[in-house]
């Protein structure tokens, strides 16, 4: 595992200073990762006192992992988890709920997304109060302009890019750092 001790301080234009530091911890046993952490305010305007956090994260099966944390200062709480899980190359969901210490009630949040040739679609759902609900779509891509054309990705386009062409082959699957492609109807 991993353990770091930090601190700092910071002081505003009008003179006012604050000053922080940190305990953070963290390991891997088998597939299991654990973090734990406390955070204390030393001085300042804004003085939180101590943060205590806690996460754990386990594998169910191949693709699917359940992740909890917790975090605590004085008499509040935030508690969290989540279930995500790749089902395919293409399609990826995540369930989760938190509750904290103002509003004990469940708040649900489910979210998909699916690798489409060309683009990424993310599709999320939360539940956060009594009468407020949150539905956020988001396409994400890339284009690249060439001699041929324009030719689309589901990544954005970095500095480092490659235009591969397999003939007129619909279709094929390129794995690449970022995730994997497939190509268009012009096999690129």
């Amino acid at each position: 595992g991993n353990f770091s001790v930090g601190g700092g301080q910071s002081r505003t234009r009008n003179g006012q200073t604050s000053s922080q530091a940190n305990l953070r911890w963290g390991a891997t046993l088998g597939q299991v990762s654990l973090n734990a952490g406390v955070e204390w305010s030393l001085r300042g305007a804004d003085d939180r006192g101590r943060l205590l956090y806690m996460s754990a994260s386990v594998p169910l099966g191949t693709n699917r992992r359940l992740g909890a944390s917790t975090r605590a200062s004085g008499d509040q709480y935030r508690s969290s988890f989540n279930l995500r899980e790749q089902v395919s190359d293409t399609l990826g969901y995540r369930l989760s709920g938190s509750h904290d210490s103002h509003d004990p009630a469940l708040l649900p949040s489910v979210g998909v997304s699916w690798l489409a040739p060309f683009s990424q679609v993310q599709l999320d759902y939360s539940k956060t109060g009594d009468s407020a609900r949150t539905l956020a779509a988001n396409l994400r891509g890339g284009a690249l302009g060439h001699a041929q054309g324009i030719t689309l990705a589901p990544y954005s386009i970095q500095d480092t890019f490659a235009l591969i062409e397999v003939g007129d082959l619909h279709g094929v699957k390129v794995d690449t750092p970022s995730g994997p492609v497939w190509t268009d109807r012009q096999g690129r």
